[in-house]
C-alpha cells in the first residue's frame, strides 16, 4: 500500500484480501466488497451529444482513469466545489428573476389601475356613467366590471341560455331536479384525478326551469355553463346522464315514460338559446339582467 492507502481500524478489504483485516476486527460476510462485475451502463445520448464543460470533462476523465486514491479524493473535492459554485449562482439567478417578475406584476397592476382611472374620468356620456352603478350589487369603477359581474353570474347560475330537450311521454306535470359533479368514476384514468377527488366531487344541485312538457318532449332551461354537455345514456327510466370532459350532469325526472333505447343519443339534445334583440336603453337592459339574476 502507499502512504495514502493505509488501512484504518474500520477498513473493510476485498474478500480476496482477508490478510489486511485489522486484528480483532469482526467482519460479516455482508460487509465485504463482492461485486466484481464490470459497470456497463452507457452514457445517455443527450449527455454525450449535449453541451460540454472542459473543466468537468477533465475531472470526470480523471475519476475514470486515476489509480491513486489521493488523486480521486481531490477530484471529488473539486467536483463538489464546482457544483456548489453553480448551485449558488443558480439560486442567485432565480432570486433575481423572481424579483423581476414581482416588479413586472406591480407595474402591470399600476398600469391597469391608471388605465381604469383614465377611462373613468374621460367618459362624458351620462348614460354610460349612470350604467356603472347597480342597485343590486353596488357601484363599479367601470361599466365593463359591472357587465363582467353579470356575465359570471348568468353563465354559472342563472337558468337561461341553454335548453335540454328530452323525448319523453308526459301525462302529468313532471318533477325535475338536476345535479352535477366532477371526476366521476371512468371520466379520467385511475390515479390521474386531483388529490382528494377519487370517486368524484360531491354532487351539487343545478338551478333549472321547466319550459314545456307538451308533445312528448320535456324542455328544461339551465345556465350557459352547461352548453357543451352531451347525452351518454339513461341509467334508469327516470335518469339521463350527460358528460362534458371530467364533468357529469344527471337529470332526474319524476313523471312520464322514456322514449327509445337507453343509449339512443337522439332522445336528449342540448342547444344554446338565440339572443333576442331589444331596443331598450343600455341602462334598462343591464337593470333587467340584474333583476333576473337577483330573482334567481
Amino acid at each position: 500500500m502507499s502512504k495514502y492507502d493505509e488501512a484504518s481500524e474500520n477498513y473493510v478489504p476485498l474478500k480476496s484480501d482477508p490478510s489486511s483485516i485489522a486484528s480483532g476486527t469482526e467482519i460479516n460476510d455482508g460487509d465485504y466488497l463482492s461485486d466484481f462485475e464490470d459497470f456497463n451502463i452507457e452514457e445517455p445520448e443527450y449527455v454525450e451529444k449535449g453541451a460540454k464543460d472542459g473543466y468537468i470533462l477533465e475531472l470526470s476523465e480523471g475519476m475514470w482513469t486515476k489509480a491513486s486514491s489521493k488523486a480521486v479524493r481531490k477530484i471529488i473535492y473539486l467536483f463538489i466545489r464546482w457544483c456548489g459554485y453553480w448551485v449558488l449562482n443558480l439560486k442567485k439567478w432565480i432570486e433575481q428573476y423572481r424579483k423581476r417578475q414581482e416588479d413586472v406584476e406591480k407595474r402591470q397592476t399600476k398600469v391597469e389601475n391608471d388605465f381604469k382611472n383614465v377611462i373613468s374620468n374621460a367618459t362624458t356620456d351620462s348614460e354610460v356613467i349612470t350604467a356603472r352603478n347597480s342597485d343590486y350589487f353596488g357601484n363599479f369603477a367601470l361599466l365593463d366590471e359591472r357587465l363582467e359581474n353579470i356575465e359570471q353570474l348568468i353563465v354559472g347560475f342563472v337558468p337561461q341560455g341553454v335548453k335540454i330537450s328530452i323525448k319523453r311521454t308526459m301525462n302529468a306535470l313532471p318533477s325535475v331536479y338536476i345535479d352535477t359533479w366532477e371526476y366521476g368514476i371512468g371520466r379520467v384514468p385511475l390515479g390521474e384525478e386531483p388529490a382528494g377527488k377519487f370517486g368524484g366531487t360531491p354532487p351539487r344541485i343545478v338551478e333549472h326551469r321547466i319550459i314545456s312538457w307538451a308533445n312528448d318532449e320535456l324542455v328544461i332551461q339551465v345556465a350557459l355553463d352547461y352548453e357543451n354537455f352531451q347525452f351518454n345514456h339513461r341509467p334508469t327510466n327516470d335518469e339521463y346522464l350527460l358528460f362534458d370532459g371530467v364533468r357529469s350532469l344527471m337529470v332526474h325526472v319524476s313523471g312520464g315514460e322514456p322514449v327509445g333505447e337507453p343509449v339512443d343519443k337522439e332522445q336528449v339534445l342540448v342547444s344554446k338559446n338565440k339572443a333576442t334583440p331589444t331596443h331598450n336603453s343600455l341602462v334598462q337592459r343591464i337593470a333587467q339582467l340584474e333583476e333576473r339574476v337577483e330573482g334567481n
